[in-house]
């Protein structure tokens, strides 16, 4: 699943950086916070249980006023494209 839309929180967390577990810094870690929301609230909801809400808790969100246009990549880097 993926996030048709983000309004008020933080679309993109950027751990770069950051140390990891091991103490590492993170060089390429960049969580689609918005896209791991809509697939948890899909595992959540459950595809045939009809379900049409699920409110998740406990998620420390970031607020931001950025939107879901950050999580478009530039057709130069995009690998899918």
């Amino acid at each position: 699943n993926v996030a048709i839309g983000a309004a008020g929180i933080e679309a993109l967390l950027d751990l770069r950086g950051a140390p990891d577990a091991a103490g590492r810094e993170m060089q390429a870690t960049v969580i689609a916070v918005a896209d791991q929301l809509a697939s948890a609230a899909d595992l959540a909801g459950g595809k045939v249980a009809q379900r049409p809400v699920v409110v998740v808790r406990g998620f420390d969100w970031r607020p931001s006023e950025e939107g879901a246009s950050v999580l478009v990549m530039e057709s130069g880097r995009d690998l899918f494209l």
